[in-house]
């Protein structure tokens, strides 16, 4: 076994587990949520058919593929937004640290999180249109792509 191989197999164990361990503190924001359905979502329909695993139920229809895609490409577009207003909140606090609480009250905290969610729901939601098909991985298993115009 080499030891890409070995290396394969323990990072995404390795990765699961520290997200496990800080869950109850990570999932108190919103971009943690959305980076725990973006992991979820890239196992479970993403690898495990890529692997081989559960074909028959991934073969059942294409819409299960375009699921997925629309999922993670949506969870995309969050998590770039989080990163950003994550940016611009630490600036602000280190720019204008007395005007800090002023500046994110409960309000824009609010408008914040919306930002984060209904654009990867409105980009997803468009893909969701597209046409779909599986192609072989190579490793025993499938991959879900967008057929090109």
């Amino acid at each position: 076994m080499s030891i890409y191989l070995i290396a394969e197999s323990i990072i995404p164990i390795g990765c699961v587990t520290i997200v496990l361990i800080t869950l109850p503190i990570y999932t108190t924001t919103v971009g943690g949520i959305v980076d725990i359905l973006a992991i979820l979502d890239n196992y479970l329909m993403g690898i495990l058919p890529a692997r081989g695993l559960f074909l028959p139920f991934y073969l059942s229809s294409t819409k299960i593929g375009a699921t997925y895609l629309v999922i993670s490409w949506g969870l995309r577009y969050s998590q770039n937004i989080t990163a950003l207003l994550m940016a611009i909140n630490r600036l602000t606090a280190m720019v204008t640290p007395t005007r800090f609480r002023k500046i994110w009250s409960n309000q824009i905290c609010l408008a914040a999180h919306a930002v984060q969610i209904l654009p990867g729901i409105f980009f997803g939601g468009i893909l969701y249109s597209t046409d779909f098909y599986y192609e072989d991985s190579g490793l025993g298993g499938i991959y879900t792509m967008v057929r090109e115009l």
